[in-house]
C-alpha cells in the first residue's frame, strides 16, 4: 500500500510538472498566490480542519540571467485581541507596483519621484532570452509543420491575457458545492478573517533600438486593512479598507505614502 501511494504521488507531481510547464507558467507567464486565514478554516476539498493564524504563499516565475526575477511583494500582520477583536493587513503587488511599494516603504509622507512611472521594473538584458517548448508543445507545432526548437515571450502586438482576483472575508463563511448541497452537510467552513489572493500575469519581451532588451509585466497591487475592537461596546469598531487596482493606477497607489502609513500601522487597542 505504502508503494502503491508512493506511485501515486509520483504521477500526480509529474502530471502538475507537465501541466505547469506546458501552459507557460514559470517561463511566460508567472503565477503568484497567497492564502491567510485567522480563526477556524475546515475545507472539505483540501481534507484540512485547522484553528489557527496560517499564511501561505508561492511564486513561480521565470529567471533570468543573473538571477533576474519581476518584481513581487507580499505583507501580512496581524494582531490578535483573543475576544476582544483582531487588526490584519495584507499587501499583494507585482510589477512597477510593486517596485515602487518596496523602494518607498517606510519613508513617511514621501510620495514617488518622477521617474517612477510605467516601466520602471522592467528587466534589462543582454539578450533576448529563449525557452526550449515543452513536449506538447512540440509535437503541435510538429503537426503543424514547425520544428524550431525554442520559443520566446510576447512581444510588441501580442495581447495576452492577464488573470487578479481576491477573496476576502470577515465573520462567518459557510459554502455548499453541488454534491454536497443535497447532503446539507457544507464543504467549507471559515470564521474568523480569510483572504486569498492570486494573480496569472503574461511576461511580456521588448527591444527597442539602441536599448538592451526588456522584460516586464503588469502593474497590480491589492491591499486589506481590517481592524476590530470588541472591548467594549462604547470602544467597538469594525473598519475595513480595500484597494484593488492594475496599470498605471496601481503604480499610482503604490506611491501614496498614506497608503503605505496605513498598511504600517501597529494595531492596539486604545487604553482606558
Amino acid at each position: 500500500m505504502i508503494y502503491k501511494n508512493k506511485a501515486i504521488n509520483f504521477i500526480l507531481s509529474a502530471l502538475l510538472v507537465v501541466g505547469v510547464s506546458g501552459c507557460g507558467i514559470g517561463q511566460k507567464k508567472l503565477l503568484f498566490v497567497s492564502k491567510t486565514n485567522v480563526g477556524v478554516d475546515i475545507d472539505a476539498d483540501r481534507l484540512t480542519a485547522q484553528i489557527n493564524i496560517d499564511r501561505e504563499e508561492a511564486a513561480i516565475g521565470p529567471t533570468f540571467e543573473g538571477g533576474k526575477h519581476v518584481p513581487l511583494v507580499a505583507g501580512f500582520t496581524n494582531e490578535n485581541r483573543f475576544l476582544a477583536g483582531f487588526g490584519v493587513s495584507t499587501l499583494f503587488a507585482g510589477g512597477d507596483a510593486a517596485e515602487a511599494f518596496s523602494s518607498h516603504w517606510q519613508k513617511e509622507n514621501v510620495a514617488c519621484d518622477q521617474n517612477t512611472n510605467e516601466g520602471s521594473s522592467a528587466i534589462s538584458l543582454q539578450q533576448k532570452p529563449k525557452f526550449k517548448k515543452g513536449m506538447f508543445r512540440r509535437f503541435f507545432d510538429w503537426m503543424r509543420g514547425d520544428d524550431e526548437e525554442y520559443t520566446y515571450l510576447p512581444g510588441p502586438g501580442d495581447v495576452k491575457p492577464f488573470i487578479f482576483s481576491t477573496d476576502s472575508s470577515l465573520g462567518l463563511k459557510v459554502s455548499w458545492s453541488a454534491s454536497s448541497a443535497a447532503s446539507g452537510i457544507p464543504d467549507k467552513v471559515l470564521i474568523g478573517f480569510n483572504r486569498e489572493e492570486l494573480a496569472l500575469a503574461p511576461v511580456m519581451g521588448e527591444k527597442k533600438k539602441g536599448e538592451p532588451y526588456k522584460v516586464s509585466s503588469p502593474s497590480f497591487i491589492a491591499s486589506l486593512i481590517s481592524d476590530t475592537n470588541l472591548s467594549s461596546i462604547r470602544r467597538s469598531k469594525l473598519a475595513w479598507i480595500q484597494t484593488f487596482a492594475v496599470g498605471t493606477a496601481a503604480t499610482k497607489i503604490a506611491c501614496d505614502s498614506v497608503i503605505r502609513n496605513d498598511l504600517h500601522k501597529t494595531f492596539a487597542i486604545d487604553a482606558e
